[in-house]
């Protein structure tokens, strides 16, 4: 998301009521998962295809919201400015003892605003801030700072490998529609100006696929990891559901 989107938006950050914040480091978190498997979950349409029963007993990343649709142990966000999609999350992150919310230390990744400047972020045992300061810097990748390239996918995958990771699984990372459905159902609310309701999504969606592709090989480079993605359907026929991808001009193939 771009930084002007917030100007257009009229959101300004608002003083924090809670003095001199802190939580904790993502530096806690290093080498926590050392030779497990890590789910990173996105918000893509093929998601209607699996059932939350699915993740049960595995270790998995949120995407943003979308540990509201299947069981996640960490939840990942970056884009805080927007109170209105990301206030009620977390207020609702804030007493969960059974997530762990990390956070960018600045809006996006690479802002010029802390997270934690703006009115809805807070304190919290189960709050973990990263660093990650420049766009599409993949040098960060093998250090204490998270890469910040595009969307917020592929910052988990670095939280991932930094985790320990011996293999990442992909989940969601469609860049198109299914059935003409850009979107896991009911992920996206009427009341947020960002995702479906952006009108520049399309194109978004299409220039990230290249940033996951650098992202996923620097990963096996740096950690010697395993990153693949999951497939609900027996084959790439998807049992007969249309896909069509998103393209740069901001359209459907």
């Amino acid at each position: 998301m771009k930084v002007w989107m917030k100007v257009s938006q009229g959101i300004k950050p608002i003083p924090n009521k809670e003095k001199n914040m802190t939580n904790k480091s993502i530096t806690e978190l290093k080498d926590i998962h050392k030779g497990e498997d890590i789910w990173v979950i996105g918000a893509g349409p093929s998601m209607n295809f699996v059932d939350p029963s699915f993740f049960e007993n595995k270790i998995c990343i949120s995407v943003n919201q979308m540990y509201e649709k299947f069981p996640c142990e960490y939840v990942v966000g970056r884009d805080i400015h927007s109170k209105e999609r990301w206030a009620p999350t977390i207020e609702d992150l804030r007493d969960r003892d059974d997530i762990k919310f990390l956070y960018s230390e600045f809006d996006i990744g690479y802002g010029q605003t802390r997270n934690t400047d703006w009115g809805w972020m807070c304190s919290s045992d189960n709050f973990y801030e990263f660093e990650s300061l420049q766009d599409h810097n993949l040098d960060n990748v093998g250090t204490d700072k998270m890469i910040s390239i595009r969307t917020t996918l592929n910052t988990c995958l670095n939280i991932a490998a930094y985790m320990g990771a011996k293999n990442i699984m992909i989940c969601g990372k469609d860049e198109g529609t299914i059935d003409g459905k850009l979107y896991v159902d009911d992920y996206t609310k009427k009341s947020w100006s960002d995702s479906e309701a952006w009108t520049e999504i399309k194109r978004w969606l299409a220039k990230t696929e290249h940033t996951t592709k650098k992202t996923k090989d620097k990963l096996i480079e740096v950690y010697g990891c395993n990153v693949h993605s999951l497939n609900p359907f027996i084959n790439y026929k998807l049992e007969g559901h249309e896909y069509r991808p998103t393209t740069k001009d901001n359209k459907l193939k």
